[in-house]
């Protein structure tokens, strides 16, 4: 299954739910990074979460894990 792409009008300004992330991320960067990276955050927001509730899960992908010749080891969930 495709899906197809389309071109995007350029945003004006960063979507609510990307300020923060935008914030963490540019304690580092020059003002020509930050522009950059701003971009690139308005240009793709549509790929990022917006809410816990919108990440979905699919069943068009199935990945195998070749362990060798080991068996597999069950562990609990990581906090």
């Amino acid at each position: 299954m495709v899906h197809a792409v389309t071109e995007q009008e350029p945003c004006q300004s960063l979507p609510s739910h990307l300020t923060e992330l935008f914030e963490r991320s540019t304690v580092h960067l020059n003002e020509s990074e930050k522009a950059d990276l701003n971009s690139v955050l308005c240009r793709y927001s549509s790929v990022f979460s917006s809410s816990p509730e919108d990440i979905g899960r699919t069943n068009l992908v199935q990945h195998a894990i070749n362990t060798g010749n080991a068996a597999p080891i069950r562990q609990p969930p990581r906090r």
